[in-house]
């Protein structure tokens, strides 16, 4: 055996061994002389488990006689506590309870009992168990006023610590629980208190879930490369229900979970999942549920600066999500199956920018629906002049939700264009021919932030798509759908009136030409019998009259087609349906002049008045 001094020595207790039941063997004196001197008891390695296993009596201490030095005031300790490296502890470590009177450091020894070390409703100041092999820790209601240090050790059963009152840190650092209780947890601490950080990383392993719900931690809780292999009984990897963190939750440089991350109502300073590999889902198909977690800065769910790719096997379920930074969403791979959720945002409030940057396209659906954030980013073509990414890789088919998504700005220098992201928004609605519900808000938002781009054109051309899509998607009568149509094809829902204008001037045309030609012809245009009574020679369409009105082409067909302004020529003069053979012609086609005319005029009232495009603009109810 060797002892290393890290202080002057003090001289042995003599009577140690006489103090204990049955005595003390040689080692265990030596421990409590080390003790005494605050010195660390050492022993070499290999520090394996089969190694460890074959340890004897020569490198042993009796659990219940390390208790004794912790907790009992007659043999003296030094200040720094009890030192013990590659030792085995025979017997179980019963701490329930009892306040330790100093730090108890352990190093890559063997505690064999197969029970857990029990330190429910223990105080202590210092626990540290490095490199250590034991069959699991009880924690319930533990207090422990500096630190709780488990790195690199393996605990074949589950580390318990419940209620726990953690001052400084818990460090896990490559920890490897290897076993779990009957529900399938590793690791359970719910509604634990950690004034410092919560270390669970490099290397860390856990076969079963790893439970944290209602814990407060003030520091970070990093998780960094850690790989939680089971899961619980509901398919959870790591559950978290109402956690406060002060700091970031890192999941992030190679953590993978083979079920589902809870984060529901979680209320935490950032959440980073740079690399992060969600391999497993839920009972219920989620791979990330984060639904009314409120995160004061970003949550990164993209590649690592390593270049792993972020990937989720499930569902990424963000519903009233509250996200005081921004939300980066910048997957290698999302769900494959068309029918499952990939992206469930709704609800949600990104106080600064919804970053859509996925690696591929993504099949599953989306939904944005009520979903607020203050710039959205996406991506239509690669960088450099690069291939297209169809849709942005938004999913198409009726498989995107944009009712009530709002933005203030779309930034990214790859944006879409007008047509690209009409062809966007139709991703909400299934191919023609199957059910769709239709919505008009996604066309408003992008219209007004056109309007604010100062893009007016854009803005009408979203404005007309919404209403042509409305004929299209929508589940309009076979009436509304002719009064879309003819609005559509005259004048653009208002915002093209110039065409029935150019219409009027082009039926104000023909009829010119029609009365002109029918002038020439005797017996075409004749006087309105009423009118004419009693004057002879009868008018004629060729002949003047000083008391009755000569007839004049161009007022004639003004009278015809502009029906709001009268010049008195119809009053006056009129087609002759009896003459052959163009009389019942020219008949009808005053008649259509009229009617075609009345109805120019009140398509371009409706046009510049607005009211055009107040017509049919609904969500596409009967």
């Amino acid at each position: 055996m060797e002892i290393v001094s890290d202080g002057p020595r003090r001289p042995p207790q003599n009577s140690s061994a006489r103090d204990w039941p049955g005595g003390l063997t040689a080692f265990e004196q030596e421990m409590l002389r080390g003790a005494t001197a605050g010195e660390v008891v050492d022993r070499n390695g290999p520090f394996g488990l089969e190694e460890m296993q074959t340890w004897g009596a020569d490198r042993s201490v009796r659990a219940p006689v390390l208790r004794h030095l912790l907790v009992a005031e007659k043999w003296p300790v030094h200040a720094k506590g009890v030192r013990l490296r590659g030792l085995r502890i025979s017997e179980h470590l019963n701490l329930e309870a009892a306040t330790l009177r100093c730090p108890l450091r352990l190093e890559n020894c063997y505690l064999d009992d197969l029970r857990p070390v029990n330190l429910d409703y223990a105080t202590v100041s210092l626990v540290t168990l490095m490199r250590c092999h034991l069959a699991g820790l009880a924690g319930d209601t533990l207090v422990v006023t500096k630190a709780l240090d488990l790195t690199g050790s393996t605990l074949t059963g589950p580390l318990m610590l419940h209620s726990a009152d953690i001052t400084g840190q818990l460090n896990c650092h490559g920890a490897q629980l290897t076993g779990t209780d009957s529900e399938g947890n590793a690791l359970i601490a719910n509604m634990m208190k950690v004034g410092g950080n919560v270390l669970v990383d490099e290397g860390f392993t856990a076969a079963g879930a790893v439970c944290l719900n209602g814990t407060v931690i003030t520091g970070s809780v990093v998780c960094r490369g850690a790989r939680l292999t089971g899961r619980d009984s509901d398919g959870n990897a790591l559950v978290a229900d109402w956690m406060k963190v002060g700091g970031v939750v890192f999941l992030d440089e190679g953590f993978t979970a083979a079920g589902a991350v809870r984060l529901p109502g979680a209320d935490i300073g950032g959440l980073n999942c740079h690399g992060a590999q969600l391999t497993g889902t839920d009972n219920h198909g989620n791979a990330l549920v984060a639904d009314w977690m409120k995160v004061g800065l970003d949550v990164l769910l993209k590649r690592s600066r390593g270049q792993s790719m972020f990937s989720a096997a499930g569902t990424l379920s963000l519903r009233w999500a509250t996200v005081g930074g921004s939300l980066e969403i910048e997957p290698y791979e999302l769900s494959r199956d068309r029918e499952q959720v990939a992206l469930d945002a709704a609800g949600a409030r990104i106080i600064s920018k919804l970053r859509w940057l996925p690696e591929e396209q993504v099949h599953g659906k989306v939904n944005l629906e009520g979903t607020t954030v203050g710039h959205l980013e996406d991506c239509w073509t690669e960088a450099n002049g690069g291939a297209e990414r169809p849709n942005g890789y938004w999913p198409t088919d009726g498989r995107l939700r944009l009712d009530g998504f709002t933005y203030n700005t779309i930034v990214g220098e790859q944006q879409a264009t007008v047509e690209q992201r009409l062809e966007w928004i139709r991703s909400q609605y299934q191919r023609p021919g199957t059910r769709t519900v239709f919505a008009t808000q996604p066309y408003e938002q992008l219209a007004n932030f056109y309007q604010r781009a100062g893009k007016d054109t854009e803005a009408r051309t979203v404005a007309i798509a919404r209403r042509r899509d409305l004929r299209r998607y929508g589940k309009l009568k076979w009436h509304r759908k002719a009064l879309n149509l003819l609005l559509d094809v005259t004048i653009g829902y208002g915002y093209q009136t110039w065409r029935a204008l150019a219409g009027l001037v082009g039926l104000y045309a023909m009829v010119l030409v029609i009365s002109w030609i029918a002038q020439l012809h005797t017996g075409l245009i004749v006087p309105v019998p009423q009118n004419a009574t009693g004057i002879l020679p009868k008018p004629s369409a060729l002949r003047c009259m000083s008391d009755y009105p000569c007839f004049n082409p161009f007022g004639y067909a003004f009278d015809t087609v502009v029906p709001i302004i009268n010049l008195h020529q119809v009053d006056y003069l009129r087609p002759n349906a009896s003459a052959r053979p163009w009389g019942a012609f020219l008949v009808w086609a005053s008649w259509a002049g009229t009617v075609l005319g009345w109805l120019a005029v009140t398509l371009a009232v409706a046009g510049y008045t607005g009211l055009a495009r107040r017509v049919n603009s609904g969500n596409g109810g009967s």
